[in-house]
């Protein structure tokens, strides 16, 4: 007979190879875990060290691309505008060294530009001696969008017609209410009121979403102002990549949307690029032939620069 005693044995024995076998057995598991994730980790690194090796030679061919895109515009721009004068008119509050920047492109071209025409914040007419001032110059009783459009028609018709030959000159009357502010450019110790902007100017109107202006579609207004006045023209937007922002071009949609405008005025949406200064260069000298276009790289951009026009030779 097998008595109780071996059964107890028995018993323990069974239990002991359970446990060692569920020790083993976890052992074993843990580390096919182990390895596998160890596996993981090695091609997820291997991955990203080819991403990084990638990455890096990307950033330098964009190098490389800007680079070449700074060293060729010189020569894409060069006597595009020749002794042609240019009205620059940009609203106060965007990327002042954007500006300065196009203004060198434009003096590449061999254009003349000697002053940068500031468009204040007192546009927005908030105050009620701005609304007093703009009714006295403009000699109008309106108010709100009709007394701002009043204002624009008789600055665009000062810019296009130059200083009057008597009497008060209009744009130093707006520069003493504080609507405009006339800043030399670089390399120029002052600029004369009385001699800008010169003879047969082109306007270049810049803003963007920075602008000081906060009144609704003043581009609009500004871009009719210089058609009603016959001055063949461009308005160009200084974009900033901001979260949550606007997206580029979008600052210039009530000029597009505009069937009055859009196919009068020239825009650019990337004046804060190497790009956009060349395209304001080459749409402006389009301008004066008429040709009326959309650049850069927003929505409703046609294309980053105008299209080269070759005139053939008359033999």
């Amino acid at each position: 007979m097998i008595n109780f005693r071996f059964h107890i044995v028995s018993l323990i024995g069974i239990f002991l190879a359970l446990a060692l076998g569920v020790i083993f057995g976890s052992t074993v598991v843990d580390r096919a875990i182990v390895d596998g994730l160890r596996s993981r980790i090695d091609v997820v690194e291997t991955n990203a060290d080819a991403q990084r090796i990638e990455n890096e030679g990307l950033r330098k061919e964009v190098g490389r691309l800007n680079e070449y895109v700074i060293d060729v515009g010189p020569f894409a721009t060069r006597n595009a505008l020749p002794g042609r004068h240019i009205a620059l008119v940009a609203m106060r509050g965007i990327n002042e060294e954007a500006v300065s920047a196009q203004v060198e492109t434009i003096r590449g071209s061999g254009a003349l530009v000697d002053g940068v025409l500031w468009l204040e914040e007192a546009w927005n007419l908030a105050d009620g001696d701005q609304v007093a001032a703009l009714r006295v110059i403009t000699k109008s009783d309106t108010s709100g969008r009709a007394l701002r459009v009043a204002g624009l028609d008789l600055l665009a018709a000062r810019i296009a017609t130059g200083p009057p030959v008597a009497g008060v000159d209009p744009l130093a009357e707006l520069r003493d209410a504080g609507f405009v502010t006339l800043s030399p450019t670089a390399g120029v110790s002052e600029v004369a009121i009385a001699r800008y902007p010169g003879p047969t100017p082109l306007a270049l109107g810049v803003g963007g979403s920075g602008s000081v202006i906060e009144a609704t579609a003043f581009n609009r207004s500004l871009a009719a102002s210089f058609v009603r006045a016959l001055l063949p023209s461009v308005i160009g937007e200084v974009w900033e990549p901001l979260e949550g922002g606007a997206g580029r071009g979008e600052w210039l949609q009530p000029i597009l949307k505009d069937p009055d405008l859009v196919d009068r005025v020239s825009t650019v949406d990337d004046l804060e690029i190497t790009e956009g200064r060349v395209g304001v260069v080459l749409a402006m000298a389009d301008v004066v032939r008429s040709l009326v276009g959309h650049y850069g790289y927003g929505a409703s951009a046609t294309s980053p620069l105008p299209k080269l026009v070759t005139t053939p030779i008359v033999r």
